[in-house]
């Protein structure tokens, strides 16, 4: 059921800073050591699961990309290491332009599902999650107990294999998406299910941030450390991290990261199986147009000799990179529809 349309058209920064804490979670002000200092007595019950994502959560199930489907788009190293390097003059916000159009579809064998708490994910040095039409919101009260509940952290709370959403998960979905899918056979069971916010325009950060309001949660800025503002003393955001931390260690609940996690190592060699073929085709690809002799790169792939990719790929240029990734993606994507069976996506792909 649609319960609000949010207008997100606006490219106004939003920030926890900016956003007042709701009163039941405001304690009053005492003055200590000259400065005004504020408690927040935040509850489990403030806290809620955030997750974007390209998949609509049906029968109110989340896989994880292992036992579901997902594609992530990642930007390879030896492309990393070129764009981001002083050979390329241009401004960083620029080259944060050019790195979205020079990242490749990978099919994600993860194990996990991640959520943030109280905010939209933030894009970090090794993806970015903009452009994804559902966003789930989930209280956590209902999966503190969940078995397959691995780490529980503002910036990064996973779960192995599946979360069952509750009675209570609302989806913030994007207009576009929404159209695409309200008339739907396969969806219209389940978007009844759902109390649904729609929002129009790209500011999902806006649109999350209302919405928590409307619910009566507070809503943060979440950074891969946390909460943007969660150092500054005395804020909600500061409370409400450090309440997540201590109510994980009083609970018994690791709150480890994901980064350098088992999990993190099977899916990153998981990952690396399935993409590393494909760079490499795109660099022999490369060689071959430009008339290169395509040992030198067996040989780097035997030495890992960065100059010989730089090199290349600064006399291919980042125009025909760009558009050589596209060709990639489009015929990946192609495969994933024909196929959807992880493993196998990208047999029969074809420049």
């Amino acid at each position: 059921m649609v319960k609000g349309i949010i207008d997100a058209t606006s490219e106004e920064f939003i920030g926890d800073t900016l956003i007042e804490p709701h009163e039941e979670c405001f304690k009053e002000s005492n003055i200590y050591g000259g400065r005004d200092q504020f408690t927040y007595d935040y509850s489990i019950d403030d806290c809620v699961l955030i997750r974007t994502t390209d998949i609509f959560p049906q029968n109110h199930i989340v896989l994880s990309p292992k036992n579901g489907y997902a594609l992530l788009k990642t930007m390879p190293e030896e492309f990393r290491d070129f764009l981001y390097s002083r050979e390329v003059d241009l401004p960083y916000e620029e080259k944060e332009k050019i790195a979205e159009k020079l990242s490749i579809y990978e099919v994600m064998g993860r194990d996990t599902i991640h959520f943030c708490l109280n905010g939209l994910v933030g894009d970090h040095a090794f993806n970015s999650f903009g452009g994804r039409p559902y966003i789930i919101v989930e209280p956590l009260k209902y999966h503190v107990e969940d078995k397959n509940l691995e780490s529980l952290r503002v910036e990064d709370t996973y779960f192995s294999d599946r979360v069952k959403l509750s009675d209570e998960a609302v989806l913030i979905i994007s207009e576009e998406a929404y159209n695409v899918i309200k008339d739907d056979p396969n969806y219209v069971s389940d978007l009844e299910s759902y109390d649904i916010y729609i929002y129009k325009g790209n500011n999902q950060q806006k649109a999350v941030s209302e919405v928590l309001k409307r619910l009566g949660y507070d809503s943060f800025l979440v950074s891969s450390h946390g909460y943007s503002n969660g150092t500054a003393l005395y804020t909600p955001a500061y409370e409400m991290y450090n309440y997540i931390n201590k109510y994980a260690e009083d609970n018994d609940i690791s709150n480890k990261p994901h980064f350098g996690s088992n999990f993190h190592h099977e899916e990153i060699k998981r990952m690396e199986e399935i993409i590393g073929p494909i760079v490499k085709r795109m660099f022999y690809i490369m060689s071959r147009e430009l008339s290169k002799d395509e040992n030198e790169l067996d040989d780097y792939y035997i030495d890992k000799d960065k100059e010989v990719i730089r090199n290349l790929i600064k006399e291919y240029g980042i125009e025909r990179l760009c558009l050589l990734v596209e060709k990639i993606n489009a015929a990946i994507l192609k495969a994933v529809e024909e196929s959807k069976i992880l493993g196998d996506e990208y047999k029969g792909i074809k420049l």
